[in-house]
This record gives C-alpha cells, structure tokens and sequence, in this order.
C-alpha cells in the first residue's frame, strides 16, 4: 500500500471520497496499481497498492487494519517465526498485547487499527516516522492520510491555504519546528507515538524518544564485538527484506 486517505465521522457528515483524491493516481494509470475502497457505518477509505490482495488491509466485522509500510518480528520477540508481518498478523498481535504492541514488532511503519464498534481509532508510527502520516480534525471527523496533498483534493474549504508559519520555519532551519505542516489545519503523527480517537477526542501520547534510550547506558562490549554484533544484525535485517516476495 503507497496510499490512503480514511475519513472517520462522529455525525452522518460524510464527505465523498473520489479516486483523484491523490497526486499518484495517474502513476497508477501508468503501472501495475490497484484500487480498494472501504465504506462503513462511520468510515471510508480509499488505498492505492501494487498487490491486487491488499495483505496490508484487513477489514472484519469489528476491526479494520491498515499498516503503511514494512513491519517484522522482533528478534526477541515471543513470535517464533520471524517474518514480514501483514494487517492479519498485526491484528492477532494486537489483541493479544494492544498499545504494548510496538515494543514487539519493527520496521519503518504507521499501522492504524479502528474499532467499528466503538468507533475509535489507535494509529501506531515506528521510533524514526519513516512512514509519515497527516492527519486533521474537523467538523466532527478524524481524516488520516499519507499524502499531504489529498487534503486540498478531499475538502478546499479547510485546507486550501498555506501555513506561512511552517514554511518560515523550513526555509530558517530546513525543518518544520512542530507538528503543524504547510497546509493550515493539517498536522503530522510524530514518531514513535499512538494517536487515539475516541469519543471525538484526539489524544497522542509517546512511547519512545531517542534521549531516554541512552540514559544510564554504558559500553558492555569491545569495539570488535560491537563490530560483529552491528553486522549479524544488518544481515538478520537484510534477509527479513529480501526474504519478502515484493523483492
């Protein structure tokens, strides 16, 4: 999956989901692309894949799963079999653990699980945000999407205008300062974080930063062992990769 757009509503507010929705929709006309489209009570979503099966896509009768991304098993993870990990695996983890999901799994990934039922949504980014995900809250409904552009495409009322803060702060210091992004009322999921819809309410909250990782760390090993340690791990990594059929 290299595109979705998912609106979710609290009011019968629904807003029209049309397949020009993103800027890589004409790619797709150029190549091997698959469309799926996923209505319910109170969600729709639009995803644009290269699988015809959509593995990272799993709709139930409670839940419906998304990851954008790569996701794998964690070397000490309770998993035995360490693989690619798709929207039915992610599913069968996150019942078992919930929000403790990410402390067993790895990758460059945003995965979002919505509950039908509750009408709640938990989206889940890796430490890095290698898989940035956009998102707005307005008009009492939740839009989650990977492209920023969509966002004009899907409502010019809310977000046609440009967040001249946020570009001043990418020409002074070629990054964005806070959440906020160049388009006024749309911000980015940070990293390693969970966003939480419920009742309406957007809540984030952190699981990782980068500064706690090192706090009361010392060196255990010599730079040889370190040596060989860093390079069993870029081939366990590698053949994770390579192991997929996409490669």
């Amino acid at each position: 999956m290299f595109d979705f757009f998912i609106e979710i509503r609290n009011k019968e507010n629904s807003t029209l989901l049309n397949k020009e929705i993103f800027s890589s929709e004409k790619l797709c006309n150029q190549i091997n692309c698959f469309r799926r489209k996923i209505e319910g009570e109170n969600i729709k979503a639009l995803a644009l894949s290269k699988d015809e099966q959509f593995p990272s896509i799993l709709d139930t009768d409670k839940y419906t799963v998304f990851i954008y991304g790569y996701c794998f098993t964690r070397l000490d993870s309770k998993e035995t079999e360490k693989k690619r990990l798709y929207a039915d695996d992610i599913l069968n983890i996150y019942n078992t653990e919930a929000k403790n999901i990410t402390s067993v799994i790895k990758g460059s990934y945003s995965i979002l699980i919505y509950d039908k039922k509750q009408n709640s949504l938990e989206v889940f980014t890796d430490e890095l945000n290698l898989r940035s995900l956009y998102y707005a809250h307005v008009d009492d409904k939740l839009i989650i999407s990977s492209s920023l552009s969509a966002f004009s495409k899907y409502s010019a009322e809310h977000f046609s205008s440009v967040n001249i803060k946020s570009v001043v702060e990418y020409a002074l210091f070629d990054f964005v300062l806070t959440d906020e992004t160049f388009v006024s009322n749309v911000k980015s999921i940070p990293n390693a974080s969970c966003l939480c819809y419920v009742n309406n309410n957007v809540t984030i909250d952190h699981y990782w930063d980068i500064f706690s990782a090192f706090e009361d760390a010392k060196p255990s090993l010599n730079n040889k062992e370190s040596f060989i340690q860093v390079e069993q791990l870029l081939k366990s990594n590698l053949a994770l990769y390579l192991s997929d059929p996409e490669w």
